[in-house]
């Protein structure tokens, strides 16, 4: 599902190939003892990255010269379909060389002053939020590794919502229903879809919401929407 072309290759993930932040050099403690320490020392970095790899936003994270040092599964996919983001040298940058500049502005002052912005990136319709926030001290360093977090692709995740829809008993037909409400679509799109009377599908929500316990269905839509962002594939 989330395939990779040649601009994102050279990105490591940590299923087939752990990545290892590269730390200042640290003092001669011996063999055994630096072993040991390096070891300790990868399997906090992998277990981290592979909590985010269970989230089902985009989130790369750069060093303070923006260097790209890691993307999960979902930032993979975004930076192999979007146009305004790209891996170029081993950095995040953006189409416009002025928004790049503002990229690389608020990912120093994350890493040095541990501040956190959310820029606009893109033109319209392309325009692109994102949040640029200070993540993890480096050993032996002033900075910060920085996380920057692409926007949720859909306003209910779909795993998210199919857990939902299980927790609450609904049929199959229900549970397709609820996705369709959930992208949006009116009860008459929906029943041209599924091919049936508009009747049909007014039934269908209306047991929907008694077996949630909502009045409407944007009350409906709200509750799904504010759910854990859950990652439905790695």
């Amino acid at each position: 599902m989330y395939g990779q072309n040649s601009q994102s290759s050279s990105i490591e993930q940590p299923a087939s190939n752990p990545l290892r932040l590269h730390s200042p050099a640290r003092p001669w403690s011996g063999p055994e003892r630096r072993r040991q320490t390096d070891e300790a020392q990868d399997d906090r970095l992998n277990w981290r990255f592979q909590l985010l790899d269970e989230i089902d936003y985009g989130i790369f994270v750069l060093s303070a010269q923006s260097k790209l040092l890691y993307a999960n599964p979902v930032a993979l996919a975004c930076l192999n379909s979007m146009a305004v983001l790209r891996e170029e040298n081993g950095a995040l940058v953006t189409t416009s060389l002025r928004d790049t500049v503002a990229l690389g502005n608020a990912v120093r002052a994350a890493s040095t002053q541990g501040l956190r912005r959310l820029l606009q990136v893109g033109a319209t319709p392309d325009r692109l939020a994102l949040a640029v926030v200070p993540g993890p001290q480096v050993s032996g360093s002033s900075g910060r590794r920085v996380l920057v977090m692409l926007p949720r692709r859909r306003l209910c995740q779909p795993l998210s919502t199919y857990g939902f829809a299980r927790d609450h008993g609904l049929s199959s037909a229900e549970s397709q229903v609820l996705n369709l409400l959930c992208d949006g679509l009116q009860p008459s799109k929906i029943a041209d879809q599924h091919g049936v009377a508009i009747a049909t599908v007014r039934t269908q929500i209306a047991n929907i919401r008694s077996k949630t316990n909502t009045a409407t269905i944007s009350e409906l839509i709200q509750r799904i929407a504010r759910l854990p962002p859950i990652c439905s594939a790695l």
